[in-house]
Formats: structure tokens, sequence, C-alpha cells
């Protein structure tokens, strides 16, 4: 079947099965690596289509597409180990599929997947060169239309920064395509960070004009709550940084103190309190500290694996609280 055709009767199966506007659930999302695996290539488009049709972002504030893209890559991940079988099923969706973009996309983002992983044995670097030839050259066929698709730009610029590209380009590249998209979601403004890779770049001026960027793009609807996102990113992929979070050049507290107060505001979660909290201990600032602390309840299981892998530990924690409920300084 040709490419058009494989299109055209995925939006007949995607009509006629009725649930033209039905939000798909995360677990479709996860479960759409088995459609892949097994060539069901039809199947893949219409997931696809429905999640293009759902503009809204979610209560985290991703949006539908990312949420496509990000469960195929994770159910690949969950399901094998071997990250060059899961590559050849995406090369034969593009085949399949000349037309489809988001083929190209999918085979693009399962190959950072590999060679970003932290997780996974690398191939060797020319290996990994033909990879990451290999997916741009896919995605290059769409650059005229990806151009103003967030979920294409995103993951092109993390193959840009695996192939060597630096700051100063990862951010003439998203200037140049954040005017033309829509609004982007949170997985976005992740993955531009991730390209940014200030742990070793050391490119804080370009993160801070990113967060600044992502509010400006989307602060009609979510205020400063996509600059927090930026910073959480930040915080994340960088675990050197994070304790001097603030060094002057990076950012600066009551903005990012107002950024998460909007994140919460639009997109609660109880584990980005977390964040909040640790970071507010940081910064020093008791009055914030005092009342987020005094609102979180004794971290469970999960939010001590937050507290453990990412901000500090338990230790950190209940100084922290002592701290901001007025008995001791957080050493």
């Amino acid at each position: 079947m040709t490419g058009l055709r494989l299109l055209a009767a995925a939006l007949l199966l995607w009509a006629a099965s009725g649930n033209c506007m039905a939000k798909p659930s995360w677990a479709e999302y996860l479960k759409s690596y088995k459609l892949l695996e097994s060539g069901a290539f039809t199947q893949l488009e219409a997931l696809h289509a429905r999640s293009t049709a759902i503009k809204d972002v979610d209560d985290l504030g991703y949006t539908e597409v990312e949420k496509f893209f990000d469960g195929l890559v994770v159910g690949a991940h969950s399901i094998t180990s071997q990250p060059s079988v899961v590559l050849e099923h995406a090369r034969q969706w593009v085949k399949a599929s000349p037309d489809s973009m988001a083929a190209a996309i999918v085979l693009g983002r399962l190959t950072i997947q590999w060679l970003d992983s932290w997780f996974q044995k690398k191939p060797s670097w020319a290996e990994q060169e033909r990879l990451i030839a290999d997916a741009r050259q896919q995605m290059e066929r769409f650059k005229e239309r990806g151009k103003n698709h967030p979920e294409w730009h995103s993951a092109y610029i993390r193959l840009m920064a695996l192939n060597g590209a630096g700051p100063s380009q990862v951010m003439e590249s998203t200037k140049l395509h954040l005017q033309g998209q829509s609004i982007p979601g949170r997985l976005y403004f992740a993955d531009i960070v991730q390209a940014l890779d200030i742990g070793t770049s050391g490119a804080f001026p370009q993160l801070r004009e990113l967060a600044v960027l992502a509010s400006q793009k989307s602060g009609q609807r979510d205020g400063l709550a996509m600059y927090a996102v930026v910073y959480l990113a930040a915080f994340d992929f960088a675990p050197n940084l994070r304790t001097d979070f603030f060094r002057p050049e990076m950012t600066d507290w009551r903005t990012l103190d107002s950024a998460l107060i909007d994140l919460e505001k639009h997109y609660p979660a109880n584990w980005q309190r977390h964040y909040h909290a640790a970071l507010s201990c940081q910064a020093r600032d008791k009055a914030r500290a005092s009342v987020l602390f005094s609102q979180l309840s004794r971290p469970d299981v999960e939010q001590s694996e937050l507290w453990k892998s990412r901000l500090g530990g338990e230790a950190v924690y209940n100084r922290c609280k002592s701290w901001a409920l007025g008995r001791s300084e957080p050493t």
C-alpha cells in the first residue's frame, strides 16, 4: 500500500470508528509500540490523527500529540531492550508510509532515545553517526511542513544536538521556528533544554533566553508556567548544577518563584510542590518555604524517591522543613 493510500485508510478507519473526538488514554499511547511492532501502521496513523485533533493541553501541560510520541517511545523502552530492533520497526513504517511525517518523527525520537539514554549500551561512534544521519534525512523530507509543528522541530533539534550543534545553533533554530508554531506543550520546552545540554555546555544565557521565549509564547494560556517548566527540566537534566542553582547568570529566585506559582495554578501536581519547596529552601526564602512545607504531608514512597534521586535526600527534606517551620538553618 502506498503512503497516501495508507494515510487515507487511516483517516477512514478513524472516522468509521465513531471515536473521531475521543481522547486517547495514556494506556493507548503506551500500547502504540505494539502496533508499530506488528506492522499495524494504519492503526498507528489513526491514533496519531486522534491525538492531533485535540488542541488543548492536559492537566500537566502536555499536548496530546506530544503524548502520542512520548507514549510510543516509553512503551518501546519498557517492552524491549533491543533498540536496533525498535529502529527497524520504525524504518518499516517510514518505508510503508513515505508521506507520513509522524513515521519520520517516530524514527527520530526512537533514535534519540537510544543514543541519548544513560541506560542502554551505545553503538560505535561511526554507527551513531550513521543512525543520526538516517533519522535526519527522513525528517528533512518534511522540513517545510514540519517547521510549524513543535513535535517535528523538537525532535529535529535534538538530533542536531546529537550531531554536534552547540547552544547558539539550538537557540537560533528555536527562535526561528517558534514564531510560526502553534503553542507548544511541556515536552517541547524540555526537549530544547536537553538539546542545550547546560550541564556540560554552561549555556546559562541561552537557558534564560529560552525560559523568556517560552513564557512569551504560552503566556496567554498559562502565564509563566512554561518558564518554570524550562528550569525544572534544567534541574532534572543537569544534576551537577542542582546545589548551586541560583547563580546570577542562570536565573533569579523571584521570577522562578512566580513561575512555579503559575505552574501550580494551571497544572497542579503534588510532585511539583516538592520541587518548589526544595528550591525555596535553596533560595533561602523562608516565607515561601514555610507555606510550602506546611502544606506538604510526609513524603510517600514515590515522593521519597524524588527527594532521594533529585532533591537531596531525606536529610535535606528534614533540615529544610525544620528551618522553614522555624527551628533551624538548612545547612
